[in-house]
């Protein structure tokens, strides 16, 4: 259920990001573009304190760490 609900919020930061990259001047878009790092950071953090913590099995951080670095090249 966890693994559920963080893919629908990398979805929806995917999805944030679009939007506010069309609508925002390009002066703003590093700025953007730095938070939206920032936080796909803050989602590899949970992901490793979840796996410290026995909440996931290494293979399924595995796989959550390999959406975020898919996100990513989606993003960029």
């Amino acid at each position: 259920m966890a693994a559920f609900k963080f893919i629908l919020i990398l979805l929806s930061a995917f999805l944030l990001s679009n939007f506010i990259h069309c609508l925002m001047p390009k002066a703003m878009e590093s700025q953007i573009m730095e938070i939206t790092s920032y936080g796909l950071q803050l989602e590899r953090n949970g992901i490793h304190a979840m796996y410290e913590q026995g909440h996931l099995s290494w293979e399924t951080a595995r796989e959550l760490r390999n959406n975020i670095t898919l996100l990513e090249t989606q993003i960029e």
